[in-house]
């Protein structure tokens, strides 16, 4: 079986250049996505890596870069060690809580769903994955959550009002 994309082939032989363009095209972003105001990188510096016109990157840079996508620091330099930090401080992971609270708080501030009904969808929606998740995808997700909770919610009261109107006992649970 064969991948097109390994995860545990030897990246030491790839270059800076070759690293980054690998994990641009893992994550699927471009180099322009990369670019911008802060925390993002410098217009332009992206393509200068992956052209490989810069390659003396400084700590504050490799820290960004390595953060932006996702990848190890040690990768990310000299293809040692593993391409994804997958443990609890994983830096997208970080990157995914800290958009979901920015949904949240959007939520929040547009005023349609109570406080409650935020946070207990934001859980259900964290249920699956942290990793990755833009801030539009949250606020997407949670209100999908808070729609599905009220329609059963609103099934339920149809229910019990449909089985006081025939007279039956209604069952409590």
């Amino acid at each position: 079986m064969s991948y097109r994309y390994s995860l545990v082939m030897d990246d030491s032989a790839l270059t800076l250049a070759e690293r980054f363009r690998r994990a641009c095209k893992i994550r699927g972003v471009t180099f322009r996505s990369l670019e911008g105001d802060y925390p993002k990188l410098p217009y332009g510096y992206a393509s200068f890596i992956a052209t490989g016109r810069r390659t003396n990157l400084s700590p504050e840079m490799v820290d960004r870069v390595s953060t932006l996508l996702g990848v190890s620091v040690g990768w990310l330099i000299n293809g040692a060690g593993p391409m994804f930090v997958e443990d609890e401080r994983s830096r997208t992971g970080a990157r995914g809580r800290d958009n979901r609270a920015k949904a949240e708080e959007i939520l929040r501030l547009e005023g349609e769903y109570p406080n409650d009904e935020i946070a207990a969808a934001s859980d259900r929606a964290a249920e699956t994955t942290t990793a990755g998740r833009s801030v539009r995808a949250w606020r997407d997700e949670i209100e999908l959550e808070i729609r599905v909770e009220r329609r059963a919610v609103q099934a339920a009261e149809a229910e019990v009002r449909r089985t006081r109107r025939r007279g039956a006992p209604i069952a409590r649970a």
